[in-house]
């Protein structure tokens, strides 16, 4: 939305967005791509009336969408852009393996084995929810290969990765999907 947004020369208007957002959008990275956007935070938490606005509702994603397609080339592409130009480098293995060993839930019970045979072939361990946003999008656009259990570290990394990029995505065989 914030693509479209900034696409679109709606600059000068003043965009509302949930509380929940303020730590990612106001990370460095994302202050580099929405730099000329007039961002205000509201809390979510009580009940708000707002008069006279415009709600620009999300983009389909769940079938081919060329709009979305779009949308998230951009965004990569500006991702890219800033890396190029910044100065903060991180550390970033090639070859991951996603941990969920900290998740209450859906995690590998045998994940220290998987790693010992993955480790034979140049992967580390990486703790996505250790990592600050900019971090994982840097990790994400670097590595070759990314494995583990099926969670939100996909969706963000599948976002970045390179197209000659793989990634192997462990589910329970009986995972609804």
């Amino acid at each position: 939305r914030l693509i479209y947004i900034k696409n679109n020369n709606l600059k000068t208007k003043r965009i509302l967005l949930d509380n929940n957002l303020k730590k990612i959008l106001k990370s460095k990275i994302f202050k580099y791509i929405f730099k000329n956007l007039n961002i205000n935070f509201y809390r979510s938490d009580k009940n708000i009336i707002f008069k006279d606005v415009n709600y620009l509702t999300h983009i389909e994603n769940r079938f081919k969408n060329e709009i979305f397609a779009k949308s998230i080339k951009l965004i990569r592409n500006e991702c890219v852009k800033y890396f190029k130009f910044s100065k903060k480098k991180f550390s970033s293995p090639k070859y991951v393996l996603a941990s969920r060993k900290k998740a209450k839930k859906r995690h590998l019970l045998n994940e220290d084995k998987l790693l010992e045979k993955l480790s034979k072939f140049g992967f580390e361990r990486v703790y996505f929810e250790d990592l600050s946003f900019e971090h994982q999008i840097y990790l994400s656009l670097n590595t070759k290969i990314l494995v583990g259990y099926h969670g939100t570290a996909f969706t963000n990394a599948g976002l970045f990765m390179n197209k000659d990029s793989h990634v192997i995505e462990i589910m329970h065989e009986k995972y609804p999907q």
